[in-house]
């Protein structure tokens, strides 16, 4: 490290920023208007702004304008403004890279991740100094000055992006992706598969893509025979086209950085270092965009490189190839190289990959052995293809056929793998802590193995006896192979334990919906509903976050209260994954009311649970759950048939210990009486119904009691919930109120006794 003062260097940066956030002096030096732009934003005032057009991104139904150097007009006041992205979803989009653009519009506030395991947008576009965004439907060009370079440039990648349309239709989402960077043709289902695969870094812009294709410009002015200074200024330019051809990207824009350096140590006559010019590209990055400390993709794409710069070489050892190696023992070397490459960096990233995706994939280090190699073929042959295509279709079809046959075997491959029980492992976001011990175990091993490596060689070199060298030589590669792994499977297992010593229980933020989890000591889970009718694909990006998060890849239950799709329909898109081998999450039983055996509006749930093969246990009042020192009491339905669904909400008491908590659903009616006559004092209540006027009455609070009270509802809902009379029977009743439209989700613990914890997301 003392031989690299870049590292020393770049290492200070990062503590220094760490300082700063820690202290909170980071807050106080951003500009005054920053927290009044937020406040207005949160309005949706209207506004007006004038800027360059620096790029933009396609999106199905609207496109991403990133302006820079802009003015922005608020209420007659003007701010400066670095850089903003405009929603634009007007009828025209025609403008040039360079235009500068009037827009009006009105200011969008970026929200927070309002639950555990959610993507927090406010966080990922605060790394790149944008806070808030601006909706619009027109505007107007003020000055038609064109950056004819980057014009040029965004224009082939457009007809670029038609060709592999036309040439391979069936794979130009996958095609254009890694050609590109484009994500707008990608399929979800083959965004998974990659995903679940552990190969999905492929498929996004990075070190990867820049490095095969910078070797192959580099074979290429070889063969013209150019001199060394000409190629590599013409390698240079080419790769600083390339770079503005993908668009921004983190990855792409350290690899970028890192072959100039590359390139200028080579003519300037000094010597190259790969870690020092990792460093310089993090110190550059890291002083323009500092909040990209915290970035998955930033951790990700140099922990990458201090994985294969600094690891690596310690699981290799010293030995080389040697031109007295037979064939085979040359290919189980590079083999043997390839997959101590995989092992080094699932080493170094595994704490960042859990903390931001909270999964891994377990066939990963293995496929990458196969995918790494022959995606460079892929990325010639597409783009050979794609060029070829503005020439001759005919011949285009012809060069791009490798890759589809490799894209082809790539899908069928990971069609299988998803097939097998639990491809990925569900271990959670770590704690701090654990990433921290993490680390200094891997440096200690790491410290430890390259002295042991290092005595083993010494030995090699003072022994005359050939064949006890060979012998040891054939011990420290079989070490090799199996040490390292041995040590990372502990480590994995490490950042994956959890205690359970309390009851939890947690209601989801899921906008206008109902969402719970439930924690048992036992170590098993509940969840009671998943729906929501104002936010899209709440299963998705909510609730399977969250499960995934807290590592849980098991459901002991899913509990559905009523059909309604604002408890259902998240539910659904669960059973559509696991029908589809799209998540790893399993489900064990499925309890429903009684009542929707033949319900038609559970007919689309019942369907599923049969092709999923999850078993059903229809539940009246009376009926009993045990799960070692918790029962769930069910208190409703009764066996008769409901018109109202909601009368029919199932209905129970969780009770552990001296703890008893209600959970009601959208309970109201004929139910909630039902439920009164049977129910005693509770210190949690799920508030029915969203917090509505007609549910929760003064007798029925007058019998529950309950200390605590969660509402689960959206702060934008149309039907007033929480209802102020509502509120205010709660407030009589001397019930602490919590709601997810203010704290997010909120957690309950509890260790049995009458006291309970409560903690709020936000």
């Amino acid at each position: 490290m003392i031989k690299r003062p870049l590292c020393v260097v770049a290492l200070g940066v990062v503590i220094l920023l760490l300082l700063l956030d820690v202290t909170g002096l980071s807050q106080k030096w951003k500009p005054a208007e920053y927290q009044i732009l937020q406040e207005r934003a949160k309005e949706g005032v209207a506004c007006q702004i004038v800027g360059t057009v620096r790029y933009y991104e396609r999106k199905p139904k609207s496109i991403y304008i990133y302006l820079e150097d802009t003015i922005l007009t608020v209420q007659s006041e003007q701010y400066s403004i670095k850089e903003s992205i405009i929603k634009y979803s007007g009828t025209t989009d025609y403008f040039s890279l360079g235009n500068i653009l009037c827009i009006d519009g009105e200011l969008e506030a970026i929200f927070e991740a309002s639950n555990p395991g959610q993507f927090d947008a406010k966080k990922f576009y605060r790394a790149r100094n944008i806070d808030f965004f601006i909706k619009s439907e027109n505007f107007t060009i003020v000055d038609e000055r064109y950056d004819w370079l980057k014009g040029t440039i965004y224009q082939f990648r457009e007809n670029f992006h038609d060709k592999i349309n036309s040439l391979e239709p069936q794979e130009s989402g996958i095609l254009n992706a890694m050609l590109t960077g484009e994500k707008m043709y990608l399929e979800e289902e083959d965004k998974i598969r990659y995903q679940m695969m552990g190969v999905y870094h492929i498929i996004c812009i990075s070190g990867c893509h820049f490095g095969a294709i910078w070797l192959g410009i580099r074979w290429l002015l070889g063969k013209v025979r150019f001199n060394y200074y000409l190629s590599a200024v013409l390698s240079g330019i080419i790769m600083m086209a390339f770079g503005i051809f993908v668009g921004d990207n983190i990855p792409a824009t350290r690899a970028l950085a890192m072959i100039l350096i590359y390139l200028g140590a080579k003519v300037t006559g000094r010597t190259y270092d790969m870690l020092s010019a990792m460093a310089l590209s993090a110190i550059l990055i890291l002083a323009q965009f500092p909040g990209l400390l915290y970035d998955g993709g930033f951790q990700l794409s140099f922990g990458a490189i201090i994985a294969l710069g600094m690891v690596h070489p310690v699981l290799v050892g010293e030995e080389t190839m040697k031109r007295k190696w037979t064939k085979a023992r040359k290919i189980r070397h590079s083999l043997r190289n390839s997959f101590c490459g995989g092992l080094s960096i699932w080493m170094v990233t595994l704490p960042i990959t859990l903390y931001a995706f909270y999964e891994v994939s377990l066939w990963g280090i293995l496929l990458n052995l196969l995918v790494v190699p022959t995606s460079s073929i892929v990325l010639a042959a597409g783009l050979l293809g794609g060029l070829s295509g503005f020439i001759n279709m005919t011949l285009a079809k012809v060069l791009i056929f490798p890759a589809k046959a490799l894209l082809y075997i790539y899908d069928t491959i990971g069609v299988l793998v998803q097939r097998i029980p639990y491809t990925t492992l569900i271990l959670g976001q770590p704690k701090i802590w654990q990433c921290v011990a993490y680390y200094l175990v891997l440096i200690a091993f790491l410290v430890g193995w390259n002295n042991y490596n290092k005595k083993e060689g010494n030995k090699n070199a003072d022994n005359k006896d050939a064949n006890s060298k060979n012998a040891s030589n054939k011990k420290r590669r079989h070490n090799c192979l199996f040490a390292p792994v041995i040590v990372t499977v502990l480590l994995t297992i490490f950042l994956g334990f959890r205690t359970y010593s309390k009851l939890q229980i947690t209601a989801l933020d899921v906008g206008q919906g109902d969402s719970l989890v439930i924690a048992l000591p036992t170590g098993n889970h509940y969840l009671v509903d998943g729906g929501s009718t104002n936010v899209s694909k709440v299963g998705t990006y909510r609730i399977m976050p969250y499960l995934k998060s807290q590592g849980i890849g098991t459901l002991q239950a899913v509990m559905i209260t009523h059909p309604d799709a604002d408890h259902l329909n998240g539910i659904i898109e669960m059973l559509e994954a696991i029908k589809n081998y799209q998540t790893s999450i399993r489900i064990k039983q499925f309890i429903l009311p009684a009542w929707m055996i033949e319900d038609e509006d559970a007919r689309e749930l019942r369907t599923l649970l049969a092709e999923t093969n999850i078993p059903v246990a229809y539940v009246t009042i009376g009926d009993n759950i045990k799960d070692g020192a918790t029962t769930f009491e069910i208190l409703n339905p009764d066996k008769e048939t409901y018109v109202d669904a909601n009368e029919g909400s199932l209905t129970f008491v969780l009770k552990y210990r001296e703890f008893a908590g209600a959970f009601t659903g959208d309970l109201h009616g004929r139910g909630e009486a039902l439920v009164e006559e049977n129910i005693d004092t509770c210190q949690f209540l799920k508030v029915a119904h969203h917090g509505s006027k007609n549910s929760t009455s003064e007798s029925f609070l007058a019998v529950v009691n309950p200390q605590l009270s969660i509402i689960s509802c959206s702060a934008t809902n149309a039907y007033g919930h929480p209802h102020v009379e509502l509120l205010e029977r709660l407030f009589d009743a001397q019930s602490e109120v919590y709601s997810t439209t203010v704290g997010g989700a909120i957690t309950v613990r509890t260790e049995g006794k009458k006291s309970i914890e409560v903690s709020t997301y936000k």
